[in-house]
């Protein structure tokens, strides 16, 4: 083997040269370990807390919001700390049936960026009813507004339309 090596210095070579660029390559490659970036950590943690107050601002009486619930997200490609807040069963005196409603904002400008209501026609939530509002404020600027399509009409289809426009702020 030494004799070989000897008389193929440069096939030797080569073939060391190559080793070590695949290993490069390979391990250049592989994903590097990630560790949770403090900065991070810090914006959520802020946006966590901003939400909180936002919530508590929105609705004031705790009696009234203990059925409701908020999500809240910050957004690294908007720079914004987004809150979704979620009002399942509010009694709708004028027709006996319940509001569901979503709420997207912007916790920190208070700007909205959306709306979705939903009324159904029996004093307990059913499908059955009939899509009282659903506006989607991309700019989070009231006077620049899209409804939700015309063709959903239906709970189904209405709320996804709408959950997917929020998908956008509330994930990255």
């Amino acid at each position: 083997m030494d004799k070989w090596i000897k008389e193929n210095r440069i096939t030797t070579a080569i073939i060391l040269v190559l080793v070590v660029v695949l290993a490069v390559v390979y391990f250049g490659k592989q994903p590097a370990k990630t560790s949770l970036n403090t900065f991070d950590v810090d914006l959520q943690t802020k946006c966590a807390s901003s939400a909180k107050t936002f919530f508590e601002y929105y609705i004031p009486d705790p009696q009234e919001r203990q059925n409701d619930e908020y999500s809240n997200h910050f957004n690294t490609k908007l720079n914004k700390c987004f809150v979704l807040v979620k009002k399942p069963t509010l009694p709708y005196a004028t027709s006996g049936g319940n509001l569901y409603e979503k709420d997207l904002y912007d916790a920190i400008e208070k700007k909205q960026y959306g709306r979705y209501e939903w009324q159904s026609k029996s004093s307990v939530f059913s499908r059955d009813g009939f899509l009282a509002a659903c506006a989607m404020f991309p700019e989070g600027d009231s006077n620049n507004f899209k409804l939700c399509s015309p063709q959903n009409k239906d709970f189904d289809s209405s709320e996804m339309e709408f959950d997917n426009f929020v998908k956008g702020y509330m994930e990255n």
